[in-house]
């Protein structure tokens, strides 16, 4: 292995220099973290979180709920050992914990993770082309979770609408439907959006512990809490564990722990003022994938996102974030023939302008033609399918077989779907031909005669990927309406028809008019038109999400058939 100009063949030296490359990217400590917790006491407005306890039906569940199938971490217990003893140790563990948010402290035994090196990309003989993955003892991360359960009910409600990272309700779908749906009506007007994309420089492992603190306070932990968040964040180790090897145990200088239950909520609170950058851009985060964009009406607006893009550069200097200038990425989304040109700087480095980018998994162009999405979901799931079909020459079971078609190749074709379902039915036939071949393909193995692909989705009982695609995008609206997706932007889109007489149109939902048909891809607007045109007669906020699946798909296959 390599690192830099030293190299070597030594497991225990391989380890050591996995260790030193991952404490590299941490940023040193700048004061004493208990001080600070004493320091800000005084200086909060808000609601007050001081304590919190825990009863033992709380601690016992927790146990019952832990998954057994993980594996030990530094402390060698073993989750299943746990899970099957809940209801004897369920009482010293809840005087433990309890005891420890009585004085604000968590054990130096728990604040100890286990690193396993993970290859990214490149060769794999350079350390640096390696992530960490951190494992933790379960039961510190029973503590978490119960901590993250009673503090998130409390903080939700703070958290930016813009966040969809580690929000409940929230998630990359939400992300790009907000987003896309924007866009596409956009276009539709004949806008032209000016969009920014950063990149943040390892900002899990740079949140400095202070100002992690202070913000955390702002927003209402105090007191005894606040001292255990202290002491949650100071004194961390980590080894890297390599082949038999675990090396010396390095201190965590900086960041939020990773592979814990809080670090994800405590990175999203630490950059829950960054829309403090935006007075004039729309924003977007998932976790710390941040996008703002704006409509360009005269050039003058141009100087406007720069202005915020400015303020943006000097925030990251405040929290000691750091931005990846070459890798923050700008795109025009027109299909204007006149284009205000418009270049934006960071730090001063001019952002790179692309003519496609890669937004949480979705391939999206200056048209938002969605064109080169398809075709790498295409090749993506012909590749996996071709493994499939190799691997698995001696199975004979279908269930086997559907089973990692569904999970291996059906999931690449269904990924966020509601974002780019083809409005063209040239995409549609492209797509469905995935299925078709594996059925085909199963059909051949099970030594059946050679049928037509509707017969064989009602012989192996499948949906069609475009009524799946459909059932998709129903169950997503409906989440949407009945407030289980919890986004308000989107639901602020949808508007409910109320007609001025007694009318036979039994819609629910007013359509917008649109000028061209790329406004009529908007999604939003697509899945309204799709209640008006099949769902009327379900009642969707009367019945479970899994009721309403099932008669959709009674529909969806009457309709087949």
């Amino acid at each position: 292995m390599k690192l830099g100009t030293k190299t070597s063949d030594d497991p225990k030296i391989i380890s050591e220099m996995f260790s030193h490359h991952f404490k590299s990217v941490f940023e040193p400590l700048s004061d004493n973290a208990y001080t600070l917790a004493q320091h800000l006491e005084d200086n909060f407005t808000g609601t007050n979180l001081h304590d919190i306890r825990f009863t033992q039906l709380e601690v016992c569940t927790a146990l019952k709920n832990i998954d057994p199938n993980k594996g030990a971490g530094p402390d060698k217990i073993k989750p299943v050992f746990l899970k099957h003893t809940s209801n004897t140790i369920c009482m010293p563990l809840n005087i433990i914990f309890n005891k420890c948010l009585e004085t604000g402290t968590f054990p130096t035994q728990w604040k100890q993770a286990y690193i396993t090196p993970i290859h990214k990309s490149g060769s794999k003989n350079n350390v640096e082309n390696y992530r960490p993955i951190s494992i933790l003892s379960a039961i510190p991360k029973i503590f978490e979770k119960l901590i993250h359960d009673h503090i998130y009910s409390i903080l939700k409600n703070t958290l930016l609408e813009e966040q969809h990272g580690f929000v409940n309700g929230r998630s990359t779908l939400t992300n790009l439907l907000v987003f896309t749906n924007f866009i596409f009506n956009s276009l539709d007007s004949k806008s032209q959006i000016e969009t920014v994309y950063t990149d943040f420089k390892k900002a899990f492992d740079k949140v400095d512990h202070l100002l992690l603190l202070k913000k955390i306070s702002y927003n209402g932990i105090k007191g005894n809490l606040l001292r255990w968040f202290a002491s949650y964040l100071q004194n961390r180790i980590q080894s890297v564990v390599l082949n038999g090897y675990i090396s010396l145990p390095v201190v965590v200088t900086s960041g939020v722990p990773q592979g814990s239950i809080l670090g994800p909520l405590l990175f999203i609170l630490f950059i829950n003022d960054i829309s403090t950058c935006f007075d004039h851009c729309k924003f977007l985060l998932y976790a710390d994938d941040l996008k703002l964009y704006s409509a360009i009406i005269k050039p003058d607006d141009i100087k406007l996102i720069q202005n915020d893009l400015d303020r943006l550069e000097n925030y990251c200097k405040i929290n000691k974030l750091f931005l990846a200038y070459n890798k923050c990425k700008h795109i025009t989304y027109t299909r204007n023939k006149n284009v205000v040109h418009a270049d934006f700087y960071l730090g001063g480095h001019k952002i790179v302008s692309e003519f496609s980018i890669r937004d949480l998994g979705v391939y999206l162009d200056t048209k938002l033609t969605l064109d080169r999405h398809i075709e790498e979901i295409l090749n993506k799931s012909y590749r996996m399918l071709g493994f499939v079909t190799r691997i698995t020459k001696s199975f004979k079971h279908k269930d086997t077989l559907t089973c990692l078609y569904q999970s291996l190749v059906r999931s690449h074709l269904e990924y966020v779907s509601p974002v780019w379902n083809p409005f063209y039915s040239v995409y549609e036939d492209k797509i469905e031909k995935v299925q078709k071949k594996f059925l085909r393909i199963v059909n051949y193995r099970m030594h059946s005669p050679r049928v037509s692909y509707e017969n064989l989705l009602t012989k192996y009982q499948m949906l069609s990927l475009k009524d799946r695609r459909t059932l998709i995008d129903a169950t997503t609206f409906r989440n949407i309406c009945v407030g289980e997706i919890k986004c308000s932007q989107l639901l602020s889109e949808v508007r409910f028809r109320i007609p001025p007489k007694n009318t036979r149109s039994k819609n629910l939902f007013h359509i917008p008019k649109t000028r061209t048909n790329i406004g009529k891809r908007a999604p939003v607007r697509r899945m309204c038109v799709l209640h008006n045109k099949m769902l009327n007669d379900i009642d969707m906020f009367s019945i479970s999400r899994s009721a309403f699946k099932t008669k959709l798909k009674s529909t969806l296959v009457t309709i087949m058939n």
